[in-house]
């Protein structure tokens, strides 16, 4: 369809295996595909800012990339939800100073006398907020302010803007996703950026801004600080609450006292699963059984053959319940590699041995701690920094394993990291990689470390 609406026509010569609608939560909603070029009116139509049709939303072309290859000529087509578009509303007027505003207040301010066709509405109920100076900003950049101050929800249904609470927003699908029966792959990522522990909390003021009910105050959760560090979140205004009690109980209301954990599964389904929708998901080798919440997908609704991803959000779930998990595991097959083995050829199995690695490299400072006990190796390691693609050491005889063993251990700097190791049969031990919870790679780590992990021989 052009832009203007006048003209509509069906699109043919599309590459039905690379048509794929994906969103992500707070960040995309697209379409992309591939088409055959051909004479057709509907072909001629695929040029920047016209708009295509699919499932009842409508989606702005923004690029495309005409290619040829193998004697065949086709155009990559990518088009962003028309819902977008309210960036190019732009309020240049601003509420000037400290103003309480209802949401409806802010939503009118950034939408009133649009002429792109805007329209909005709230489900759920909010209080009053206090912003400053708001305005002179496009509407989709407003959006973002108003998803701030009242930890609400946006959703397009094209032109639409929907504003919920979080209540409102999540809805129970009946629909479970199984590791090993719905999904044969399942990818965890903690994210410890979003923990808020410690609130500073402002409620309603009277005459020349004093207080009206309280005083200000902080509101902190000792036992995530304990886990996690002091982290601060911005600052918490509710002019609701009368006492200082009730402040504090909407104020941890709001907090995120441990990280979050997406999950991302495999997918082969054709429907685009509806926003703020859950699903319970059950992993039964990591011991997770719960309802989490659909953030984002990736689905190829026209190639059953071709496989998506869906995102999948837990609030539950922390990187400590996923260590105990996996500890767990090594256990179990400690005990069953135990049970197995004969361990006759293991000089000394049935006593503990203990020895110590000084790491001194010049750069590079510290301790390995080595204990060998019923054919398993304990590793624990106190280091000054630790850099990686560096060898630390080379273990004695005892603690070289017979064939070579990797894997991962988490350790905590300022935040908590993932190293990923190698011990060579010859006894090297290798740091091959850091990189932080969400898997992006860290050059080094420049603070004291601790960490452990354990290995078979």
């Amino acid at each position: 369809m052009d832009r203007g609406g006048h003209y509509k026509a069906i699109l043919q010569g599309i590459d039905w295996s690379t048509f794929c609608v994906s969103w992500t939560k707070d960040s995309q909603y697209q379409l992309d595909f591939s088409c055959y070029v051909t004479d057709s009116f509907g072909y001629s139509l695929l040029i920047n800012e016209n708009i295509i049709e699919f499932r009842g939303q409508q989606y702005v072309i923004k690029t495309y990339n005409p290619q040829y290859a193998d004697g065949y000529d086709t155009i990559q087509i990518s088009a962003t939800h028309i819902g977008y578009e309210c960036q190019y509303i732009v309020h240049m007027e601003t509420k000037a100073g400290a103003v309480s505003m209802s949401i409806q207040d802010a939503l009118h301010w950034l939408f009133d006398g649009n002429v792109k066709g805007f329209d909005w509405e709230v489900r759920g109920n909010f209080t009053n907020r206090t912003l400053t100076d708001f305005g002179n900003v496009d509407a989709k950049s407003g959006l973002s302010t108003i998803k701030q101050y009242w930890s609400c929800e946006v959703t397009f249904d094209n032109k639409h803007v929907i504003v919920w609470s979080h209540d409102e927003y999540l809805h129970k699908l009946n629909k479970t996703i199984r590791y090993q029966h719905d999904t044969d792959q399942i990818q965890l990522t903690g994210d410890s950026t979003s923990i808020v522990n410690k609130l500073y909390c402002v409620g309603a003021t009277g005459d020349n801004n004093q207080p009206k009910y309280f005083q200000p105050f902080w509101v902190m959760d000792n036992d995530s600080i304990n886990k996690w560090g002091d982290k601060p979140g911005s600052l918490y205004q509710n002019d609701t609450p009368t006492t200082q009690q009730a402040m504090e109980a909407a104020a941890r209301a709001t907090m995120q006292l441990n990280p979050t954990f997406s999950i991302v599964v495999t997918y082969y389904g054709s429907d685009t699963p509806e926003f703020g929708s859950q699903v319970y998901l059950e992993v039964l080798p990591m011991d997770i059984k719960e309802w989490v919440e659909i953030t984002g997908y990736k689905i190829y609704p026209f190639d059953p053959t071709q496989s998506g991803e869906i995102d999948l959000n837990s609030l539950q779930p922390n990187i400590l319940t996923i260590n105990n998990s996996l500890k767990n595991d090594v256990s179990k097959a400690v005990s069953n590699a135990i049970a197995a083995h004969n361990f006759n050829d293991v000089s000394n199995n049935s006593t503990n041995q203990t020895a110590t690695i000084n790491v001194d490299t010049g750069e590079l400072t510290g301790k390995i701690d080595l204990t060998f006990s019923s054919g398993v190796v304990y590793v624990d390691l106190s280091m000054q920094e630790l850099a990686s693609l560096r060898t630390l050491g080379t273990f004695d005889e005892p603690y070289r394993p017979k064939s070579l063993r990797t894997g991962n251990f988490i350790v905590s700097s300022d935040k908590n990291y993932i190293v990923n190791y190698v011990v060579q049969p010859d006894g090297e031990f290798n740091i091959l990689s850091i990189s932080d919870l969400s898997g992006t790679p860290i050059s080094e780590l420049m603070s004291p470390v601790n960490g452990n992990f354990n290995y078979l021989i």
